[in-house]
């Protein structure tokens, strides 16, 4: 068994809770194969806010117990102590301008899983989407720039927006 300390490890598994809390779903022995022992919990769908074990199975959230679930962990599974972390789903940044993996890094270790540039935008949404997409560290999205979008409804304009969109 494997252990290990520290918040970067937590954060990677806190985007888990995502899919929901599941509690005691079949208590076969030895079939988790990473334990997040005795980090406070939040899960702001259900109002949870205390201190457990969560119980990891096939990248799946299979476990999440008062009680410790370290004994159901399978033979070269993980144990990482999580007293004194938080571990929640993650978190969705509405307002990244850091689309780049170097800034999803970064992200990662304060809790994020997906940023969104929301603000600006990007003319060339297709392009940059391809760009992102089997790279990305993180989920990702953006919305279409406003002025690059009005910039195409004047054609005296178009030249120099094709021109952008080539680059």
């Amino acid at each position: 068994m494997k252990r290990r300390h520290g918040v970067g490890y937590v954060l990677l598994f806190s985007f888990l809770l995502a899919a929901g809390v599941a509690a005691g779903q079949g208590e076969r022995e030895r079939d988790l194969d990473v334990v997040l022992a005795g980090g406070r919990v939040l899960d702001p769908e259900s109002g949870l806010a205390a201190v457990r074990d969560v119980g990891v199975r096939g990248g799946e959230i299979a476990a999440v117990s008062e009680t410790t679930l370290a004994p159901r962990l399978r033979a070269g599974g993980t144990l990482v102590d999580a007293s004194g972390l938080i571990v929640s789903p993650g978190v969705i940044d509405l307002h990244a301008h850091g689309q780049t993996n170097e800034a999803n890094e970064f992200q990662a270790h304060d809790g994020v899983t997906t940023a969104l540039e929301l603000e600006a935008g990007y003319g060339a949404i297709a392009k940059w989407i391809e760009s992102r997409g089997g790279n990305a560290l993180l989920n990702f999205g953006a919305s279409v720039a406003h002025g690059t979008v009005r910039l195409l409804a004047m054609p005296e304009y178009a030249r120099r927006i094709e021109a952008l969109e080539r680059r």
